[in-house]
């Protein structure tokens, strides 16, 4: 049996827009350009990127894109790259607003041994599945549309390398771990999260619970202040029942008990 050479290991971001097909027809092409310009934009503001986004190392895939750069840049690719590209979305997002539509984006990062062609490669698919996994799918449906326009999802030996053995400022407690699975396809990976800009508002409003404000912060102090306590001669409670009969009441009310005027005086006893 014959070896072969490994290809070079290099970084992988996979990007696609959320929703995109629920958009009207013709609003497709403006939103396809878009998300590489929203991307190459971001890549301009990652100097350490230098000039990964060349037209050899990247493709479309309709409703997203993918680059593959040299793994040593990797890092940049989680920090600053992820903040960058929420930045960016969200300057980006007034001029949609204005012909009715929006853009958030989901994005995973990979790494692994890639073919010169770029083409295919064990590392890119798992990087698209991870893309498509359900972990990421549902924090983007549990956040806030307006708010976060970006999450990303990481593939476990992105998070090793670059998290753990300290490559980027970011702390592995800036991660969640989840069990990355698309059914359809069999994959199952460990993998983890990374949201910039974390909102819960759609979640919390599925559940029925409202999202606190600065406004719902109980009463003020003085509202409390106003408030009176009852005096024990206003309270009264009746118990009803037989003589002789022993009564179970949840509270019991006595009449107002009144003291003569002198109670509290003391008297000192008189010397013999």
């Amino acid at each position: 049996m014959n070896s072969y050479p490994l290809p070079s290991y290099r970084g992988i971001l996979t990007v696609d827009a959320v929703a995109y097909s629920k958009n009207p027809g013709r609003h497709l092409p403006q939103l396809s350009a878009t998300v590489h310009k929203v991307v190459e934009a971001a890549f301009a503001r990652t100097s350490e990127l230098g000039d990964s986004w060349r037209p050899e190392r990247k493709g479309d895939t309709g409703d997203g894109c993918f680059i593959i750069v040299p793994a040593e840049v990797t890092p940049f690719l989680v920090h600053p790259l992820l903040n960058h590209l929420q930045d960016c979305l969200e300057e980006t997002a007034p001029t949609l607003a204005a012909i009715g539509l929006s853009l958030r984006l989901r994005v995973a990062i990979g790494i692994g041994a890639v073919p010169e062609d770029r083409n295919a490669s064990t590392a890119l698919n798992n990087t698209f599945r991870l893309l498509d996994s359900a972990p990421i799918r549902a924090v983007v449906d549990q956040s806030e549309p307006g708010v976060t326009l970006l999450a990303a999802i990481l593939a476990n030996r992105v998070y090793e390398d670059v998290i753990l053995d300290g490559f980027t400022a970011l702390r592995p407690a800036e991660f969640q771990r989840v069990e990355a699975t698309v059914p359809t396809k069999q994959f199952v990976q460990t993998a983890w999260l990374r949201v910039p800009r974390p909102t819960y508002a759609a979640e919390q409003s599925a559940q029925g619970i409202p999202v606190a404000s600065d406004r719902d912060v109980g009463p003020s102090l003085e509202a409390t202040s106003k408030q009176t306590c009852a005096r024990p001669s206003d309270i009264s409670t009746t118990i009803n029942g037989s003589v002789g009969q022993n009564v179970n009441a949840d509270s019991v009310t006595l009449p107002p008990l009144t003291l003569p005027a002198d109670f509290f005086q003391f008297t000192p006893p008189r010397e013999a």
